[in-house]
């Protein structure tokens, strides 16, 4: 049985490194829209590392609920498409407090797809 990603899921991926889209590390990300058709996904990086003084960046609150081991912090300015085959399983689902976080820090960075706006 295959699982389909949906938004406001967090699931495991294989994550490009913008700078070096050949190399990939295996981190969280956000699904904001899913693309059964094209078999891709639009995401944004969940790091370790705390907020940066950027737009668009949020900790999260309820880590239980989005299955996150530790401190994370969104980044939606680096939202990405992401092929299926990069997605590894799925660990939670952002908690409604992280969701309302979510479409706010898309706002603030300017980034139109994914979860309807406030």
């Amino acid at each position: 049985m295959t699982i389909l990603p949906e938004p406001l899921e967090v699931w495991l991926c294989r994550f490009r490194f913008l700078d070096m889209p050949q190399v990939k590390k295996v981190r969280p990300a956000i699904i904001l829209e899913a693309d059964e058709g094209a078999l891709v996904v639009v995401a944004v990086k969940v790091t370790s590392h705390g907020p940066r003084d950027e737009l668009g960046e949020f900790e999260v609150v309820d880590l239980e609920s989005a299955g996150l081991l530790k401190r994370s912090t969104v980044r939606c300015s680096q939202a990405i498409e992401l092929p299926y085959s990069d997605l590894i399983r799925p660990i939670g689902k952002l908690a409604p407090v992280d969701a309302f976080s979510l479409v706010g820090a898309l706002e603030e960075a300017g980034i139109t797809r994914g979860p309807e706006s406030r």
